[in-house]
Order: C-alpha cells, then structure tokens, then sequence
C-alpha cells in the first residue's frame, strides 16, 4: 500500500512457469500528473503474496497505462504511451495560483527536464521487451497503435495489436503486427467506424481476442 499515490489501468497476465505479472501506471499523483512511470511486481504462489514493485520505465514525460504478455516464445512484452495531457491542468495552475508552492515545484521541476521540442518528441506509442524472464529490458519500441492491455498473440503466432493512433492527426483505429515476437510492428488493417461516428473523441481502449473458429 502507497497511499501517497495513485496507481493506474494494471494488466495481469500467467506465464507459462505459472509466475503472475502485474503491470501498471506508478509514482502518480492523480488520473492526470506528469509523474507516471511503468511498475511491475510479480507473483509466484497465485498472488497469495507480491514482490515489492520495480520501475520498468520512467519517460521524461507521463508514462501512461501498461499492457502485459508473454508470448510463445517466452518473451515478456509491456506496452505503454506517453502523454501531455498534464499541460493544460499545469498551465491553469499557473496562473490561477492556487497550488501550494510544494505542488507547483513538482509539476515545474518535471515539466521543465525537456524544452516543448522535446516534449513533442517524446510523445509516442511504446512496447519494451524482456527475453530474460524480466531481468533486463530493452528500450522503447514504437508500436504504431496502443490500448491499455497492449498486444495479443494469435495462433499462428503472430503478435495483433488493437489499438488507436493517438498522435497523427488522423487518430485512425485499427491493428497493428508483429512477425518477429515483438521487435517491430507494422500496420495491418482500419477498422471501420459506424456513419457519423468521429474517431478522435468517440474511440478509446480498443483490446482484441480470437475467438475458437479464429475470427
């Protein structure tokens, strides 16, 4: 238990050793703060008792939500996206000044680690990888789309991520795969809105199963 922070849209996933992994969005000060990072903690007796969490990742700007996998050929893939959604809460704060000078340091001292260039840049849709049962990871791997529970892996072995594009400017829904366990992605197929619908506010959290008959 950390009272002092919010933890955000976990996923769990049973590796095949029969260890739970739980992924979530840590170090939060709220729904929306420029603070989040990627956790893990894991689970060896069926989640009867956890290891203490570990920071996966700690973009310099919000790591938001976290997908987890483990893949056919033992692979530990974690999904998650940056966000600027923090700015227009901070820049209001600002200038009505009615933060307490503690909070407003915070959010300043995070804000102001990258120039807006930089901020821009480091917007994206993420996968790391661990081929070591977690122990190490690989950097950040752009994955075209994103959802919070991240990719799955179909019977033919292909990695199919349903997701949303959410920093072009055409926001397009649709899947995106993988054909080497998650290493690159490639964009697959839209998926087709209903007439009238507008993408970019009415599409949000998109996951994918395949059913038995393999639709």
């Amino acid at each position: 238990q950390q009272p002092e922070h919010y933890a955000g849209w976990p996923t769990v996933t049973r590796c095949k050793n029969g260890d739970l992994w739980v992924v979530w969005s840590g170090g939060r000060e709220g729904h929306v703060c420029p603070f989040g990072q990627v956790h893990a903690m894991t689970s060896r007796d069926n989640g009867d008792t956890w290891t203490w969490p570990r920071v996966l990742l700690d973009g310099a700007i919000d790591d938001r939500d976290a997908g987890v996998l483990e893949t056919a050929k033992g692979t530990l893939i974690v999904s998650t996206f940056t966000s600027l959604a923090y700015e227009p809460i901070y820049e209001k704060a600002v200038k009505a000044g009615t933060w307490s000078p503690e909070k407003l340091a915070r959010w300043r001292a995070v804000h102001e680690r990258l120039s807006a260039e930089g901020r821009m840049a480091e917007l994206g849709e993420w996968v790391i990888r661990s081929t070591d049962g977690g122990v190490t990871w690989s950097t950040r791997l752009p994955s075209i789309v994103n959802s919070p529970h991240g990719p799955i892996q179909l019977r033919d072995g292909r990695l199919l991520y349903a997701g949303k594009q959410l920093w072009t400017e055409e926001k397009r829904i649709g899947v995106a795969e993988s054909l080497d366990d998650g290493q690159t992605w490639r964009w697959l197929s839209e998926i087709p809105t209903r007439p009238g619908d507008k993408v970019p506010r009415g599409y949000h959290e998109l996951h994918a199963v395949e059913a038995n008959d393999g639709r």
